[in-house]
C-alpha cells in the first residue's frame, strides 16, 4: 500500500492529469484506476530494484516534536550513551546506600587495624573486602562500588572506540584512567557542588578518611559526560569515519 507521502504524490498528479482538467462524469472513476495503477506499479519498481541490486533507502523521519532522529551511523556513540545511563542508574542506587558503605569501610578499618590513613584508592577497598570483611551487608556494597568502578573503567575503553579524539578528549580520557587507577592515590580529590556526598560525612571523616573515596565516581561521570559534550561538537566526518 502506498505510503502517505505517496498518496499525496499521487494526489498532486490527478489534480494535473489532463482526464482531471477534462471534467466529465467519468472524472472521479479515472482517478480511482489512475491512483489504483500507481499502487500496484510501486511494488513492482521495488521489486525491480531490488533485483537489480539497488539499495532503497527510507527518507529519514523527524523525532518527537520535529527534532531530527540520532544519526544511524553513530551506533557506537549510541551505546556509549546507553552505557553511561546504565552506569548512572547503578550508581544512583549505590548513593542512596552511602551510610551503609561508610559503615562497611569503618567496620574493615576496624577489622584491619587500619584506622589512621585515609581510604585512598580501589586497591585498599579491594584488599578491605577481601581479607576483612565479615559480614554480607558490608561485602555486598563494597562489591557495589567496586563493581561500578570497574564498569566506569571499561567505559573508557569504549570511549577511546569512537573515535580517535583530539587534545581536549584525549586529555578528560587520561584524567579518567588516572582515577581509575587502582593504586591511584584518592585522599585529596573531591566532589564539587552539584554533588553532595561530602556533604553527607562528619568534618574528620570527610577531611581524613572518606572524603576522596566517596567523591571519586561522581567526578570520573561528570568527566565522562564533559567528553561527550565535546565529542558530539566535533565535525561529523570524524564520527562517521570512526564508526
Amino acid at each position: 500500500m502506498a505510503s502517505l507521502s505517496n498518496r499525496r504524490r499521487v494526489a498532486r498528479e490527478l489534480r494535473h492529469h489532463p482526464a482531471t482538467r477534462a471534467g466529465g462524469g467519468d472524472v472521479i472513476e479515472r482517478r480511482r484506476r489512475l491512483l489504483g495503477r500507481r499502487r500496484r506499479l510501486l511494488p513492482r519498481r521495488r521489486r525491480r530494484r531490488r533485483a537489480r541490486g539497488e539499495r532503497i533507502q527510507a527518507r529519514p523521519r523527524p523525532g518527537p516534536a520535529g527534532l531530527p532522529r540520532p544519526n544511524p551511523g553513530g551506533g557506537n556513540m549510541n551505546e556509549v550513551k546507553e552505557a553511561l545511563r546504565t552506569v548512572e542508574q547503578h550508581y544512583k542506587l549505590f548513593l542512596q546506600q552511602q551510610f551503609t558503605f561508610i559503615a562497611a569501610l569503618q567496620h574493615t578499618r576496624e577489622n584491619a587495624h587500619d584506622m589512621i590513613r585515609p581510604v585512598a584508592s580501589i586497591d585498599q577497598v579491594q584488599s578491605y573486602m577481601d581479607h576483612y570483611c565479615n559480614n554480607s551487608t558490608d561485602r555486598r556494597i563494597l562489591n557495589m562500588f567496586l563493581s561500578i568502578c570497574n564498569d566506569l573503567s571499561k567505559l573508557c575503553h569504549k570511549l577511546e572506540a569512537v573515535h580517535p579524539g583530539n587534545s581536549t578528549t584525549n586529555g578528560i580520557l587520561e584524567r579518567c584512567k588516572l582515577l581509575l587507577s587502582h593504586s591511584n592515590n584518592l585522599s585529596t580529590i573531591r566532589a564539587k557542588y552539584p554533588h553532595d556526598v561530602v556533604n553527607h560525612l562528619s568534618c574528620d571523616e570527610a577531611k581524613n578518611h572518606y572524603g576522596g573515596v566517596v567523591s571519586l565516581i561522581p567526578i570520573v561521570l561528570d568527566c565522562m559526560k564533559e567528553w561527550l559534550y565535546h565529542t558530539e561538537k566535533l565535525p561529523r566526518h570524524m564520527l562517521h569515519n570512526a564508526n
